[in-house]
């Protein structure tokens, strides 16, 4: 009975130790995606200031141009609780 116990208890312990290695995995790879995207986000971000700034894109509206600085603004604001730099997001993750 004993034995039986000890060897389920070890099943299941190496079964968690399985799960809890994929779902490490895939945490990592959420945030290798994220910082990626963070990052030419930002970059996007500004090529197309600089585009409108120097008149490469014509359709560009002045006040696009206000509400693009306002929502990266915005955007660097709600990120900062979430993710402020793509490091950041490893630190929280780890600390849980």
């Amino acid at each position: 009975m004993l034995e039986n116990n000890t060897r389920d208890i070890n099943e299941m312990k190496h079964v968690v130790r399985a799960a809890i290695n994929m779902d490490e995995t895939s945490i990592a790879k959420e945030e290798e995606l994220i910082s990626r995207l963070w990052t030419e986000n930002k970059g996007l971000r500004e090529l197309l200031s600089i585009s409108a700034q120097f008149g490469s894109y014509k359709n560009f509206p002045s006040s696009v141009s206000e509400n693009s600085k306002d929502a990266e603004m915005q955007t660097d604001s709600s990120e900062a609780s979430v993710l402020s730099e793509p490091d950041t997001l490893t630190e929280k993750s780890l600390s849980k």
